[in-house]
């Protein structure tokens, strides 16, 4: 039997997943062979740009796997950014600009309320009234695009657990948000509808195909790592980046964000490193190196001498979390160059995941591992510094696309394929390579890292002191 023949006979679906300012599309196979991947950047993140991006995307993904024999997908599944929110009106319209995950459109969190969401919604309510009337529902990432293509509004839930994080009736009053404009729950695995005839003569993928509840992207990237057993720690890294720690009982320690996990009755237990990746882009932006390549940038930055001026110091850092948004350089002198300020930029990095981690371990957890994935993990340097200065193996998979093998394991347990999303993920998640720490540079990193610390902690009341002409950021 001949490939092609083969791939005839194996089943495969279509994965969606929307980062913040990337859309990336992939035929795989029940096997776990990405057949077909499409990639489209966003210039300015939102609905607009996240619509356009996803009908390139997907259009050329079925395109790519029929060309190789594969014939057209099962199934179409969505995962996406959050909390991220889309509201629309009564024909589908955007009636306001996304309220992106990191904008300053949020109203503070009320006590005891635990959504995500509403405190994004509440502003819209409580800044522009008129145009809330106008919304008939508000969506979040992947359940607009899911919208767009069957025209089912849903919620997606893993299960009952996440209720109260995204939404429900009594925090949407006390958040004054009208709750006949949230969709109804679903759950992961849920057959939603099919794609309508516009979208398929406009996308480009088959009319009538399957659509399946997907996820939230860090949910589908625990999915495609395999971090569904308590003790394994996944590395998400990508606009932002999270260390999240499968757990059998949720943690009560303050520094660390506690919630379920996508597998019923275990818990995940996170730091979480806000921007890395904006940071990083912006390193590369203000440093004239868009056009080079991140093999070559992270050649010139290991050329530099490890742990010495500059530093560079993030905005805030409360307990686990890191936030990447803002910072300074300290010690930033002529001498220096772009190579010196990526260093800087790429040890603080490094320096908040073994933070994160050691946190996690002090909460009582042990990390053996960390299963990275995200854009950051296909740069094999960087994997290596990173285990050096966390001083913990880093684990790559196969497929570094992590959401989009995660859609992949609830399409075809969805499809029966698999009786579980586990035992789907036990078969299409495969480790590529593992990068043990260097004995040598590990211990250089952990006598630097307290260094770290005490110097960020000298440096953070001058830092917050800031008049607000000073505090433009990043």
């Amino acid at each position: 039997m001949s490939r092609s023949d083969e791939r005839r006979l194996e089943r495969h679906i279509l994965a969606v997943d929307i980062g913040t300012t990337s859309v990336k599309a992939a035929c795989i196979s029940s096997s776990g062979t990405m057949i077909s991947r499409s990639i489209h950047r966003v210039g300015v993140p939102g609905a607009e740009r996240w619509r356009e991006a996803c009908a390139l995307a997907a259009g050329e993904a079925v395109s790519a796997a029929d060309s190789h024999g594969a014939g057209p997908p099962e199934a179409m599944i969505f995962s996406g950014n959050g909390p991220s929110i889309v509201a629309v009106d009564r024909v589908g319209e955007e009636v306001c600009d996304t309220l992106l995950w990191y904008d300053d459109r949020v109203i503070e969190r009320l006590p005891d309320c635990r959504s995500f969401f509403l405190p994004r919604i509440g502003w819209l309510f409580r800044n522009d009234p008129s145009c809330a009337e106008r919304v008939q529902w508000f969506l979040s990432c992947p359940e607009y695009l899911v919208y767009l293509v069957t025209g089912r509004a849903v919620t997606i839930r893993p299960h009952d657990a996440f209720t109260p994080y995204i939404w429900d009736a009594e925090q949407a009053g006390r958040y004054g948000v009208d709750a006949a404009k949230l969709p109804p729950f679903v759950y992961t695995g849920d057959h939603i509808g099919h794609v309508d005839a516009e979208h398929a003569r406009s996308w480009g993928i088959p009319e009538g195909l399957p659509v399946v509840a997907g996820a939230y992207d860090f949910l589908m990237s625990l999915v495609g790592t395999n971090t569904l057993q308590a003790g394994r720690t996944c590395d998400r890294a990508g606009t932002s980046e999270g260390i999240n720690h499968c757990a059998e009982n949720p943690s009560t320690d303050r520094r660390l964000r506690s919630l379920p996990h996508f597998i019923h009755g275990l818990h995940n237990v996170a730091g979480v490193l806000s921007s890395t990746g904006r940071l990083f882009e912006w390193y590369r932006r203000i440093s004239g190196q868009r056009g080079t390549s991140y093999e070559k940038m992270m050649h010139d930055i290991l050329a530099t001498s490890a742990g010495v001026e500059p530093w560079f110091f993030p905005s805030l850092h409360q307990g686990a979390d890191w936030e990447f948004s803002s910072g300074m350089f300290i010690g930033l002198g002529a001498e220096h160059g772009p190579a010196e300020m990526g260093r800087a930029v790429v040890e603080s990095i490094g320096y908040a995941v073994r933070d994160a981690v050691e946190t996690i371990e002090s909460a009582g957890y042990a990390v053996e591992e960390l299963r990275a994935c995200g854009g950051q993990s296909k740069n094999d340097l960087w994997n290596q510094m990173k285990a050096n200065m966390v001083g913990k193996p880093v684990a790559i998979m196969e497929v570094p696309d992590a959401e989009i093998v995660g859609n992949a394991a609830a399409a075809f347990s969805a499809l029966g394929v698999y009786r579980s999303v586990n035992e789907a993920a036990d078969t299409l998640v495969r480790v590529r390579r593992r990068f043990e720490p260097v004995a040598k540079t590990e211990r250089m990193y952990a006598e630097l890292f307290p260094l770290y610390l005490e110097n960020y902690e000298r440096f953070r009341a001058a830092f917050n002191a800031r008049s607000p002409i000073d505090s433009r950021g990043l």
